[in-house]
């Protein structure tokens, strides 16, 4: 939901990290995504992730690669 989005969304972007929620639905359940972005390489994405992790005393991030229309959506700023 967005109030436990939003610590982590204010931290991220205070340490310069382009930051942006897209909403998804998966199994008939509607998710809010917290996204840092861009990034031109799998692997560059990967090792931001790691220290996003770090900084945010989580385990786990998932990397992938975004569809045109969310990138034309959030990318353009």
């Amino acid at each position: 939901n967005t109030k436990s989005l939003v610590p982590p969304a204010i931290s991220l972007m205070k340490n310069g990290y382009r930051v942006y929620i897209s909403k998804a639905r998966v199994e008939e359940q509607d998710w809010m995504r917290l996204r840092v972005g861009f990034y031109e390489t799998y692997q560059e994405a990967a090792d931001v992730g790691k220290k996003i992790m770090s900084m945010l005393g989580e385990n786990e991030a998932w990397v992938t690669r975004i569809a045109q229309s969310e990138l034309e959506e959030f990318g353009g700023y």
